[in-house]
């Protein structure tokens, strides 16, 4: 006999996935909301309406068991606290939604104060996921024991939750534990943000690092040959001081100095020939593409293979873009006359 096709799980719009109810969250002026994505297009949707998709798709979490790891460390059922008990439901769909309309900085600092209270181990233990607290919205439980102690005082009291149980079953949601794939679910975060989380909250919430962000390659070398250009610069600016203007205090360099001339001194004294792309415009080529000057190697072991005794290693370069904006923004007294006659 054919296999029954698998029950739809939470977290995507296909694939049988329940969609998430949230996505391309924005909200209007008059406080509904539009949703927009690829597969959702709605306008102008009310508080109460868009609530009531948000605990529809917390019920659907929990009359399932989630998946705790993609390595099938076997399924969680952390979220059956939440079966049969709307108001569990309703206050988590609220904090949810909270949650959905923060900034970025303010979805970061909710989603970790949640990891770290929960203790972010990841892994499935009794009584909840372990990973972060199941994410409630207090006012929302508060409204509701005041509805239902109102409501079961009444001479004609409609059948509503217990008192006793749910003052037992708020008190262990507070504490609740769940894992990090039904808190993921619940918050639409994915694998690459999960991973961001777990680095904030195993630190501070400073901003992560990334790449070669900070690194020497990237950073110092760069910074290396800025203060080369401005040590050229103060050169040019001190071999020239006595053409300083009195009155607006620029000096206007001779007509032989130019600031594309200047820039191809500094970057041959670097060790580089710089190449240009088009010489009608002067348009340089990628300062990655220049050629080494005589006597110059790329690294210590070159120089050292080459056994000249006088070789030396060439220094960092910079594009022109950013040696001449260098020029601009730090010393705009060194004023030069524009091009004379044909060329640069």
């Amino acid at each position: 006999a054919p296999r029954p096709p698998a029950p739809p799980r939470p977290g995507g719009g296909g694939g049988g996935r329940v969609p998430y109810p949230l996505v391309g969250l924005r909200r209007r002026t008059n406080g509904n909301y539009d949703l927009k994505s690829s597969t959702v297009d709605d306008r102008d949707v009310t508080r109460p309406e868009l609530l009531s998709r948000v605990a529809s798709y917390v019920s659907s979490l929990a009359a399932r068991s989630c998946r705790d790891s993609p390595r099938g460390s076997g399924d969680c059922d952390c979220l059956s606290i939440l079966r049969g008990r709307d108001y569990l439901v309703e206050s988590v769909a609220h904090d949810c939604l909270d949650f959905a309309e923060l900034g970025h900085a303010g979805r970061k600092h909710r989603a970790v104060e949640r990891m770290r209270s929960g203790g972010s181990s990841g892994g499935a233990a009794a009584g909840g996921g372990g990973f972060a607290m199941l994410p409630l919205k207090y006012e929302t439980l508060d409204e509701r024991w005041i509805r239902a102690a109102a409501a079961s005082s009444g001479p004609s009291s409609p059948a509503g939750p217990d008192l006793g149980e749910m003052r037992d079953v708020v008190g262990r949601a507070f504490s609740h534990r769940i894992c990090r794939s039904a808190f993921c679910a619940l918050y639409n975060i994915g694998a690459d943000k999960r991973r961001s989380l777990l680095t904030y909250a195993s630190g501070d919430l400073g901003s992560v690092r990334h790449g070669n962000a900070g690194s020497r390659n990237r950073s110092a070398r760069f910074a290396d040959a800025h203060a080369s250009i401005r040590a050229s610069l103060d050169d040019l600016t001190s071999r020239n001081a006595h053409l300083r203007d009195p009155t607006s205090g620029d000096i206007v360099l001779p007509p032989s100095t130019s600031k594309r001339k200047w820039y191809e001194a500094w970057a041959a004294g670097q060790g580089w020939i710089v190449r240009k792309v088009n010489t009608k415009t002067g348009q340089y080529d990628r300062a990655a593409n220049f050629d080494l000057a005589p006597g110059f190697h790329r690294t210590a072991d070159e120089a050292r293979a080459a056994g000249d005794g006088g070789g030396r290693v060439a220094g960092v370069v910079v594009n022109w873009t950013s040696a001449a904006r260098i020029w601009s923004e730090e010393y705009p007294h060194l004023k030069t006359t524009g091009r004379r006659g044909r060329g640069l």
